[in-house]
């Protein structure tokens, strides 16, 4: 089912990181709304390209005008039913927009997925819902990431972290799992699932991960947004003959 998303943009965002997701999440079907503060359906923003060089940071080259869809002025967390978040430079200023902020806090009071990549989770930090969450970031943003309350994601600059409705990554080179995982959490949330911290009680401990809340789920398996697990690989217990129900779920 199409998702309608919307992506926070600013002059100087990350290239790949705008291009790549607004025209992949529309290829798969989505309508994606690419907004920005004080700017109007047809206006543009410029982007940058942060290219990795051998040098001790990213270089940034001059990137493309980025036509708008949307206009900021019109959005409501309410129409949408996720957020993409790109990097590069446009974070360090859309997080002192009081309406963007109020935006993402939004998406995620509402359990909405949340994609973020490189500088995007500034935002996050910003917004302040990274309180005790993991999130992965552009290795120069793990100190925001931790002085927000949150733990960040050590991880290669080509893998991607889901938390929840949060799905992170350092950089735009983690697109192909970035953009998968953030896949994996619209077409849940199209099945009703909703992502979301618990735990699964079964012998002979407490499984805690985010799980999705299914009151029919009969499996071998535990699924949750992005990954499918078997029980006997990644858990100190064995509940293959295990019915998982509802009166499982203990928080």
């Amino acid at each position: 089912m199409s998702k309608k998303i919307l992506m926070l943009v600013g002059d100087y965002a990350e290239d790949y990181e705008t291009m790549v997701p607004f025209q992949a999440l529309q290829m798969i079907g989505h309508q994606v709304d690419a907004v920005c503060p004080d700017k109007a359906t047809g206006d543009y923003v410029m982007t940058a390209i942060h290219d990795f060089d051998g040098a001790q940071t990213y270089s940034e080259k001059p990137g493309h005008r980025f036509t708008l869809n949307a206009d900021f002025a019109a959005v409501k967390a309410e129409d949408y039913d996720a957020l993409v978040i790109p990097g590069g430079r446009a974070p360090e200023y859309l997080r002192l927009n009081e309406q963007v902020i109020k935006l993402v806090q939004a998406f995620d009071a509402a359990r909405k997925p949340i994609a973020a990549v490189c500088h995007g989770p500034q935002l996050l930090a910003a917004a302040g819902i990274l309180q005790g969450r993991t999130c992965s970031a552009y290795p120069a943003c793990a100190p925001e990431v931790r002085l927000s309350g949150g733990h960040y994601a050590d991880i290669g600059i080509d893998q991607a972290h889901v938390d929840g409705n949060l799905v992170t990554a350092p950089a735009w080179p983690a697109h192909p799992q970035w953009l998968a995982k953030f896949a994996a959490l619209l077409a849940d949330q199209t099945n009703g699932l909703s992502p979301r911290w618990c735990s699964l009680a079964y012998r002979p401990a407490v499984f805690e991960r985010p799980f999705p809340l299914q009151s029919n789920l009969t499996s071998s398996a535990i699924r949750w947004p992005g990954y499918l697990l078997d029980s006997d690989a990644h858990s100190p217990g064995n509940f293959n003959a295990l019915s998982i129900n509802p009166a499982m779920i203990i928080g």
